[in-house]
């Protein structure tokens, strides 16, 4: 069974699924994103994200180690978290941050 995805703020399930979203993201980054997400809500579980190299899946640290981030581009990645319900692990989209 595929993992489940979850949004924090609207925008950014507006972004995957509204063809005509035009947000405050740079379309590199919307793309990335489609891409990214799409890998997700495919993957089994926590651990294909890990073996996607170019996920650069790392687990976050101090007040943020509920928290994990993938890659989107040199720039850019997504924080999500990650819990289990039944047996199916669920990803939570948290936010895009800058790393630079």
């Amino acid at each position: 069974m595929a993992m489940l995805v979850e949004f924090r703020k609207p925008e950014l399930e507006d972004m995957l699924y509204d063809p005509k979203y035009r947000g405050s993201w740079p379309a590199a980054v919307v793309k990335a994103y489609h891409k990214v997400v799409n890998w997700v809500k495919q993957s089994v579980s926590s651990q294909d994200l890990r073996g996607k190299r170019s996920l650069r899946f790392e687990k976050l640290k101090g007040k943020r180690k509920h928290q994990c981030s993938l890659r989107l581009n040199n720039q850019y990645r997504l924080i999500v978290e990650l819990r289990s319900v039944n047996k199916t692990e669920v990803v939570r989209i948290i936010d895009i941050e800058d790393y630079h």
